[in-house]
């Protein structure tokens, strides 16, 4: 095996961990924000919930997160049920924007029922409303980016190292 071939294996042998890497980001980050969303739209049963209280959640000391959440009543098949409920549907994350978590707070009166969904299999789980904030998936655009541009110097790479072998071959014949 020549410098330059054995340079090119290792590169190759780079690149697909590059992409198996970049393969493993996406997957956790569509299972864990995107598939459990989806997966609610698609199977949830819409109920009508009860507005009991709501409030403005905040984490962090220096850099201050907020949340809106809402303490929600229904009741399925005679069950009543209260849980808090994220204003982001099943996404229980914080964001930095503050009055977009007031002004989704001061879309719900307290005292007032809305649509809200709730899983049949899992009664206690519900969402006062599907998620309407996809900024979960921007952390895929990178990822996605780094897939596409490894996949063509993989294949870049992949046709040099064959076309070194096919001349190497034909070298030889001669």
């Amino acid at each position: 095996m020549t410098a330059k071939k054995g340079r090119r294996f290792v590169l190759l042998m780079i690149q697909i961990g590059i992409l198996l890497i970049s393969a493993s980001v996406i997957d956790f980050f569509y299972s864990k924000n995107i598939a459990p969303d989806k997966e609610a739209a698609e199977r949830y049963k819409r109920t009508e919930c009860l507005i009991i209280n709501k409030k403005l959640s905040e984490k962090g000391h220096v850099i201050r997160r907020y949340r809106s959440d809402f303490l929600i009543s229904y009741s399925i098949n005679g069950v009543q049920y209260n849980r808090w409920v994220s204003g982001n549907g099943l996404d229980l994350s914080y964001s930095q924007n503050q009055r977009s978590q007031v002004v989704l707070l001061g879309q719900f009166v307290v005292g007032k029922q809305y649509p809200c969904w709730y899983d049949p299999e899992s009664p206690q789980m519900a969402v006062l409303m599907l998620r309407h904030n996809w900024q979960s998936t921007f952390p895929l655009i990178i990822p996605a980016i780094v897939v596409v541009l490894t996949i063509y110097y993989f294949l870049k790479n992949l046709l040099s190292l064959t076309g070194i072998a096919r001349q190497k071959s034909r070298k030889k014949k001669k």
